[in-house]
């Protein structure tokens, strides 16, 4: 941890033995890239990913980032924590923003940077801190000073997740449990503009997309002819 501990230097391919500054405490990991300007990252709580894959987001200034995977692995007495660069091709998760207003988001409750989000434009994602919520904090009117907070991907109960995870080890057919859709209001301009949403997957990647409420799912509209 950076408030607490020394910091270690690590090259590209270097493998180095790492240990905690203070053993009786949570083993929360902060990583900072070497280049000039990048801030150290969110907290990464160790025990709680062991054996898994997270993405988490390095930001340099508001606007600029670098998503990262790190990987959890258990061997013997020893835990490795490998870092890669994401590959955007095949990301984790992404934004897709298919309304008419351009937005800034940011993982919510944590003091991520806001990443601005053209109209009509769609930005790879990742957590800042990946075991906190997964929520969404959106802003359309900055003036406003007031953001909207949404699932990006709900919490389950640990029976919730049991059953998922029996679900898809049998072959089920049904939609993933993080799939969903809704509306959201954000202040606008002295007005509250509503939004739908939905989350999806797309291949490996799962997808939060937004767009304008009069439009639906952005599918063609046929006209259809006058009765007689």
């Amino acid at each position: 941890d950076s408030s607490s501990g020394t910091a270690l230097e690590l090259a590209p391919e270097q493998q180095m033995s790492f240990k905690w500054w203070q053993v009786d405490l949570p083993k929360m990991l902060q990583v900072r890239l070497h280049d000039a300007g990048w801030g150290w990252s969110g907290h990464l709580a160790v025990d709680r990913v062991v054996g898994d894959s997270v993405c988490q987001v390095f930001q340099e200034t508001e606007g600029m980032f670098m998503n990262i995977r790190v990987d959890v692995r258990p061997y013997r007495s020893c835990v490795f924590i490998v870092f890669g660069a994401e590959d955007y091709a095949i990301a984790s998760y992404s934004v897709r923003n298919n309304s008419d207003n351009s937005m800034w988001i940011r993982q919510a409750h944590t003091r991520a940077y806001f990443i601005p989000l053209l109209r009509h434009s769609t930005t790879p994602f990742a957590w800042y801190e990946p075991t906190k919520p997964k929520k969404l904090e959106i802003f359309l009117d900055p003036a406003s000073k007031r953001s909207t907070i949404v699932d990006f991907i709900p919490e389950q109960s640990s029976s919730q997740a049991s059953a998922a995870r029996a679900s898809a080890q049998n072959g089920s057919l049904n939609a993933p449990a993080f799939e969903h859709s809704g509306t959201l209001m954000a202040p606008l301009r002295g007005r509250s503009q509503r939004l739908r949403y939905k989350v999806t997957s797309s291949g490996p990647t799962k997808v939060f997309i937004l767009y304008n409420d009069a439009v639906g799912t952005g599918a063609a509209r046929l006209a259809l002819p006058a009765g007689p």
